[in-house]
């Protein structure tokens, strides 16, 4: 978490994250340079997922995962 990453131009961004909640996963949303661009609703305590941008901005941007449990409780990655 929290890393630099090089992109090469048109190539695609993959971020991949794994997630074990205490409690049921009510969403998990990726967020792009403050934007939401990916949102899921598992309704599990477990679950791994990859995520592709296929539009990387040769400029810096910033991704983060933020999981939201049934019971609001919030957690989110360091931004990459």
């Amino acid at each position: 978490m929290g890393e630099r990453v090089t992109i090469p131009p048109g190539d695609t961004v993959e971020l991949t994250a794994g997630i074990r909640a205490a409690g049921s996963i009510k969403q998990i949303e990726v967020v792009k340079d403050n934007r939401f661009v990916y949102l899921a609703t598992p309704e599990e305590t477990s679950v791994n997922f990859v995520f592709e941008d296929t539009e990387p901005r040769q400029e810096r941007s910033f991704y983060y995962v933020r999981v939201i449990q049934e019971d609001d409780e919030i957690a989110w990655s360091s931004p990459v």
